[in-house]
Formats: C-alpha cells, structure tokens, sequence
C-alpha cells in the first residue's frame, strides 16, 4: 500500500481554510484583526520589558556610610557615570553588583531602594 505525500493533508486543510474564508469573509477579516492586536500586544510586552531593565542601573557597592546610628545599615556604591548612589542595605554586598530603584536625590548624591 503506497503511503500518501504528507503535503495532501496541508492541502486539505488549506482548502477548507479558504472555503470559510468564501463563506464568512467578515469573520476572517475578525480572526485577522485579532491575530494583529496579539502580535502588537507581543511586541509592546517585549520592548517594555526590554526598557524596564535598561532603565535599572546596575550599582557597584563601595562602602557603608557615616550617619546616624539606625537599625538599617545604608550602603553607598557607584554609577558607571561615577555618580554616588546610597540606599538600605547589607554590608555583606560590597564588592558586589546589585539593581537599585531610585527614590529621591540629595544634591549629587542619589538615594534609592534595592530591587
């Protein structure tokens, strides 16, 4: 028994495909519509994610700082554009590259919170 090309199958269901779309052309126009919304949803999703983690700089933990005495430790590191950015933190971060939100800025010193 001679197998059947795999293609005839794809044929078929592309023949059904344009007999619905002769019969309910405006529902066709609807699922095309709909297919459209998603891929632009896709790519917004994508590009939002992609700006969201350009616009979180990576901070390069230096030191604790000098202040008051309170039951968080503020830590203070580095920009690549060498501005100073101080937030709530461990000292066990130092040396280590952390993502930090910014909150506030004081003069040139930035102020945030760890993400």
């Amino acid at each position: 028994m001679a197998k059947k090309p795999h293609f005839s199958r794809f044929s078929a269901l592309r023949e059904a495909a344009a007999g619905w779309r002769r019969a309910e052309p405006r529902q066709a126009g609807r699922l095309a519509a709909v297919g459209k919304f998603f891929a632009a949803m896709l790519v917004l999703t994508l590009a939002a994610r992609g700006l969201a983690g350009a616009s979180m700089p990576v901070v390069t933990l230096t030191g604790a700082t000098s202040g008051s005495i309170t039951q968080t430790r503020t830590v203070a590191g580095r920009l690549s554009n060498n501005l100073v950015v101080e937030f709530a933190g461990d000292e066990a971060l130092i040396g280590q590259y952390v993502r930090v939100h910014f909150t506030d800025s004081k003069g040139t010193i930035l102020k945030g919170k760890l993400v």
